[in-house]
């Protein structure tokens, strides 16, 4: 094993002794609904529009770095041929840089939705691009995938530095937004899709605007690592979006880490601490998913979760999906049992682990 390696583990492995244990109890009656893991659908290279406030560290290979761009404009634009499996692509289409109007001549010319992607803590560039394009084919939707990669370190060790950066990219990504949704296709949508840190961004820019109602389509945030209360406020304060889901687990680890650095505040994703539940909200509980010692990139490889996240972006509700009705129980915590009436959640399906 490499040394890096051997690191993550042990501290993965103290992660999980640390958070075990340390938290308050929550029931909900819901019945296990065992399902065999869908086919993927069949990938394939494709180029990614992307805007990025990262340091070029080549632009002729359209490699960025995990630092900031500190030029007047800060972001860069362009499109870059990725390979939504992970793997090296090897792209007919062009990869290349645009100017700020040409990138967005390109979304308009699209006639198309447009699909953005917004990545969370530890994500690469190339990394946030093979996202947007696996969000789109894997979940079967008919869209232009456009990548925002802010500057993410990519270490595990470096949480607090990207939460530092998360911070320092919310008027750059504010600005984008405005004039992603002026350059829509007429009668199309923008949806946007974060992943951890990525909502939180997000969320922060979305409360800024006041962009038409009829411009906008779903908000979907996943594992959002966001102060729950502000997540609460926030949410309200994000659009007239078609709707507006969030995916939890009480396996995610990471945001119990994260609770931790930021003295113990309930982070919105971390369904082990509490469920979010709102008019307005929808609330999935992907704890079935578990990814890795973290379980906090559930969504990445799972095709049912492709697949819900597919019949959100087709507009689906809760009740049309292939979900358990779950019922919510009180909260159990120390001093006594909150008041609070049961409440009907949704949770994605056991896979059977093929």
């Amino acid at each position: 094993m490499k040394p890096s390696a051997f690191v993550h583990s042990l501290f993965a492995l103290a992660l999980i002794l640390l958070l075990s244990g340390c938290s308050h109890s929550q029931y909900k009656s819901c019945a296990a609904h065992h399902v065999p893991e869908p086919p993927s659908p069949p990938l394939h290279d494709t180029g990614v529009l992307f805007a990025t406030d990262r340091q070029p560290d080549s632009l002729k290979d359209l490699a960025f770095s995990y630092t900031r761009n500190l030029s007047a404009e800060h972001l860069t634009y362009g499109v870059k041929c990725e390979n939504p499996a992970g793997g090296k692509a090897a792209c007919i289409e062009r990869s290349e840089i645009f100017d700020r109007k040409e990138f967005f001549s390109r979304i308009t010319a699209s006639g198309k939705d447009v699909v953005l992607f917004i990545h969370g803590y530890r994500y690469s560039f190339d990394e946030s691009l093979e996202i947007a394009a696996r969000l789109v084919q894997r979940g079967k939707v008919d869209a232009l995938p456009v990548a925002y990669s802010w500057p993410s370190k990519d270490r595990l060790f470096a949480y607090g530095t990207d939460y530092d950066i998360n911070e320092w990219t919310f008027e750059h990504l504010t600005g984008f937004l405005q004039e992603l949704v002026n350059a829509l296709p007429p009668n199309r949508v923008l949806h946007i899709v974060g992943h951890s840190m990525g909502n939180r961004a997000a969320l922060q820019s979305l409360a800024r605007l006041n962009l038409p109602a009829e411009r906008l389509g779903q908000l979907v945030m996943i594992a959002p690592d966001v102060d729950a209360q502000t997540f609460r406020e926030l949410f309200l304060r994000s659009g007239q979006f078609k709707n507006r889901t969030m995916y939890l687990s009480n396996h995610d680890l990471a945001l119990g880490f994260s609770r931790i650095m930021h003295s113990r505040t309930p982070r919105a994703g971390d369904a082990k601490r509490e469920y979010i539940v709102a008019d307005g909200l929808d609330t999935i509980d992907a704890s079935p998913l578990r990814a890795g010692l973290l379980g906090h990139s559930y969504y990445e490889s799972s095709q049912l979760m492709f697949d819900d996240i597919g019949d959100v972006l087709h507009g689906k509700r809760p009740p049309e999906r292939k979900l358990d009705r779950c019922n919510l129980e009180p909260v159990i915590k120390k001093g006594g049992v909150e008041s609070q009436p049961a409440t009907i959640i949704y949770r994605l399906p056991y896979d059977t682990g093929k």
